[in-house]
C-alpha cells in the first residue's frame, strides 16, 4: 500500500513538512530497495550433516529444536516488537488523522475566507458585525464597560503590535515554537482558551470551530470524535 502524502499539499503546508515527507520516502525507498535484495526464504539446514560432523551427543538435536521453536513478530523502525493488535490500533490511528486533515482542509478553506474578510472590511464594522465573526463578542464588551475596564489588556496590546508576516515566515518554515510566543486573553467572545487547549491536546480541535458560535461548536465537536472514532 502506497500512502500518497502529496495529496495532502496544500498552499499551506509548510516547507520543512513537505521536506520531511520526501526524506521519509527516501528512506523507505533504500529500505524497500534493501529489504527485495534478500531471498525470500531462508535456505533449509542440512541437519543430518551437522549431526555426523559435530561429535558432541544431542548438541545438534537441542540446536534444532530450539530453532524450530523460534518465531519472529514484526518490528518496528527501532526494532522493538509489535503485536497485531498495536498495528491495527496504529493503522486506524493514521486513517482518522488522514480523515481528519481532509476535514480541515475544507474547513480551513471557510475560516481563511472568513479572516479574508475580516482582514480587508474590519476597521469599517459595527459591533453587530464583529458579533458575527466572534459570538459573545458584545457581551464580553459591555461586560467590560460595566465593570470599568476600560483599557486593553496586556495580551491584547502584544497581539496588535506582532509582526505577523515575519509569523507567517517562521510557521512555513516548520518553526512550531512561534505559537508560544503569541499572548491571547483567556477568554475572546464566548471562546474559552483554556478549553480550547484542551481539545487541541486530545486532537480533538478543528480549525472550524473558529468563528463558531456555541451550536455550532458543538456539532463541530460531535463530527470530529465521529472521524476520530471516539
Amino acid at each position: 500500500m502506497r500512502f500518497d502524502w502529496q495529496k495532502l499539499v496544500t498552499p499551506y503546508t509548510s516547507k520543512a513538512w513537505v521536506e520531511q515527507m520526501q526524506a521519509y520516502e527516501k528512506d523507505f525507498g533504500m529500505k524497500k530497495v534493501a529489504a527485495s535484495s534478500l531471498p525470500a526464504n531462508v535456505a533449509p539446514i542440512d541437519w543430518g550433516y551437522w549431526r555426523a560432523n559435530i561429535q558432541t551427543e544431542g548438541l545438534v538435536d537441542e540446536l534444532e529444536a530450539e530453532y524450530n521453536a523460534m518465531t519472529f513478530a514484526p518490528a518496528q523502525g527501532d526494532g522493538s516488537a509489535i503485536t497485531v493488535e498495536q498495528e491495527a490500533s496504529m493503522v486506524a490511528e493514521a486513517e482518522a488523522d488522514v480523515r481528519m486533515a481532509q476535514y480541515e482542509i475544507k474547513a480551513a478553506e471557510k475560516v481563511l475566507a472568513a479572516m479574508h474578510k475580516a482582514k480587508n472590511e474590519g476597521q469599517n464594522w459595527t459591533h453587530e458585525e464583529w458579533e458575527q465573526h466572534i459570538p459573545g463578542y458584545n457581551e464580553q464588551f459591555e461586560a467590560d464597560y460595566e465593570n470599568e475596564d476600560y483599557l486593553p489588556t496586556p495580551a491584547s496590546v502584544k497581539l496588535h503590535g506582532t509582526d505577523f508576516k515575519e509569523i507567517l515566515k517562521r510557521l512555513q518554515s516548520g518553526d512550531k515554537t512561534v505559537t508560544e510566543e503569541l499572548a491571547v486573553d483567556d477568554t475572546v467572545g464566548d471562546i474559552s482558551m483554556a478549553h480550547e487547549q484542551s481539545l487541541i491536546d486530545k486532537k480533538t480541535w478543528s480549525i472550524a470551530r473558529l468563528y463558531a458560535d456555541a451550536g455550532e461548536r458543538a456539532k463541530i465537536q460531535a463530527d470530529v470524535e465521529a472521524i476520530r472514532g471516539n
